[in-house]
């Protein structure tokens, strides 16, 4: 089985600080998921979730296990 979910984040959230200076605290609260049972062929249509097999609900979206982030140079 494959899964693919998208965080819930509060409303409001994505707009931060305006000069830029202190981004919002964006916590995660449930998920939408989609799952596939054939290899990614066909997906089931997204689903309202509080359990997440992806992320982790009450954590903000800067502390999730597994986040990307850009290297310095």
């Amino acid at each position: 089985m494959m899964a693919l979910e998208y965080p819930v984040v509060p409303e409001g959230c994505g707009g931060g600080d305006p000069r830029g200076v202190k981004p919002p605290v964006c916590t995660v609260s449930a998920v939408l998921r989609s799952e596939s049972h054939d290899n990614g062929v066909s997906w089931s249509d997204l689903a309202f979730s509080t359990t997440s097999w992806i992320f982790a609900p009450g954590k903000p979206v800067d502390q999730q296990p597994g986040r990307a982030t850009l290297a310095s140079e």
